[in-house]
Parts: structure tokens; C-alpha cells; sequence
């Protein structure tokens, strides 16, 4: 092993992530995200499950992607929601074990063309099935953990944030799960490491600029990593 490389493992340099209080702490994006085929993978540790969360939403608030109504503190369900020509229309995820507390990777797959949707969870999809409506043309920004409509939003914390303009493959979601620091950049439109510290700006590191600005979330240095605890070297890893 290099020294240099020793050296990280031995003195691991510190990381953040965000912390949001679940009342009125969230990220907003620079200009419209209006993507109708995506790819979501978010980090994401619960302090707890009481109600609706909306982690990430785009098109200005019409599409969602989040937790349904819920309460345990072993299992996880998942929730695609959006604005279509026949209305709101949501579909929710059979439950998994997860456990409150602790880091885990989730996301959501979908193709405008072919209406399929599936569900990831720690580089796993699950779930598939066919999403059989329109959605309605709408614009507007993303955002990260807004509650809105009565919805509460997320208490707890939030990091490595990334989206697709197209969907994944398995080996693609697993690669991204197990290389957190150096994802797949085919396709990739938003990437929000959040591990800044300071400040009240998440950068996009995808190319295309889409900076997020934060309200009322707070910096705070991440424990049990999920970096670390998949691969120390991985912190070290060249994106690809």
C-alpha cells in the first residue's frame, strides 16, 4: 500500500454531510431540473419515521420521489410521486429491512418511454413495475427535503447525492452503492457530494453547475461513514 494511502486510513480526513431539523431546513437548486426518464441515489440516515418524507423533488415540486406514511423502525418502504395528466398519482414500494439510525443508500429508477420504475436500496433494485401514466409538463427547480402540503419533512441527515438523465443498470446501481465517491458519470446531471462543511452552498460536481443553496440545514461531521465503512481506499478513487 502507498504511504500516502496509508496515511488517509490511519488519519481519515473528516466528513460532512447535512443535518435537517424536519421542520423547515432544505436545499434548493439553481435552475429547473425537468427530467421525465431519471435516475435518483441518495444517502440518507433517519432519526425518525413519522410521516410522508419528499427528499428530492423536481420540476418545481411536481415530482417526487420519498417515503409514504410509515412507522418502523426495521423496514423501509419507498415512494414515486407525481403530477400526471390524470392527476397525482403515487406508487410505494414493498418494505425492506432497514434499520432507523443508520446510513443507507436509496433511490428510484424511471423511463418516461418505457414506463418502467424500480426502487434501489444499498445498490439493490427492487420493486419493478410499470408507472402506466403521462406526466404532465411542468418546470422548475430541484429540491432536497422540503415539506410541503402538510408533508413533513425529513428528520435527520443527508449526503452524496446523485441524478441521472437516464436509468441505471443493476451493475451500474451497485457500482455507484460500492463506489460512493467515485460514481458513474454517463448520464450524470446533478452530483452533490455535500461533505463542503461550510458555507451555505452544496456544489455540483456533475459539470453542469446546478449549485444548491441551503436553508436553515446545518453542517455536521458524519459518524459510522458510509465512505470508510465500504472501502477506506475508495476515498482515494479517481472518478471514472
Amino acid at each position: 500500500m502507498p504511504l500516502s494511502a496509508a496515511r488517509v486510513l490511519l488519519h481519515p480526513p473528516k466528513r460532512y454531510c447535512l443535518s435537517f431539523n424536519g421542520e423547515n431546513d432544505y436545499v434548493s437548486g439553481s435552475y429547473a431540473l425537468d427530467l421525465k426518464t431519471i435516475t435518483i441515489l441518495m444517502w440518507v440516515k433517519h432519526l425518525e419515521y413519522e410521516g410522508e418524507n419528499w427528499i428530492f423533488m423536481w420540476a418545481g415540486g411536481r415530482r417526487q420521489f420519498g417515503y409514504p406514511y410509515w412507522g418502523t423502525s426495521t423496514s423501509v418502504k419507498l415512494c414515486f410521486n407525481c403530477e400526471t395528466t390524470e392527476g397525482w398519482k403515487a406508487v410505494v414500494s414493498n418494505p425492506q429491512p432497514a434499520d432507523l439510525g443508520t446510513w443507507h443508500q436509496v433511490g428510484v429508477i424511471y423511463s418516461d418511454e418505457t414506463k418502467y420504475l424500480g426502487f434501489i436500496l444499498d445498490g439493490k433494485i427492487f420493486h419493478e413495475t410499470t408507472y402506466p401514466y403521462t406526466l404532465a409538463e411542468r418546470s422548475g427547480v430541484w429540491q432536497i427535503n422540503t415539506g410541503v402540503g402538510g408533508i413533513k419533512a425529513l428528520r435527520g441527515f443527508i449526503s452524496l447525492t446523485l441524478v441521472y438523465d437516464r436509468i441505471l443498470s443493476a451493475s451500474e446501481a451497485r457500482h455507484d452503492y460500492l463506489n460512493p465517491m467515485s460514481p458513474v458519470t454517463d448520464g450524470l446531471v446533478l452530483w452533490l457530494k455535500m461533505e463542503e462543511g461550510s458555507g451555505n452552498i452544496v456544489h455540483d460536481y456533475s459539470g453542469y453547475g446546478n449549485d444548491g443553496t441551503i436553508y436553515g440545514a446545518s453542517w455536521t461531521e458524519i459518524t459510522h461513514d458510509p465512505v470508510r465503512t465500504l472501502s477506506p481506499l475508495r476515498i482515494l478513487s479517481p472518478v471514472r
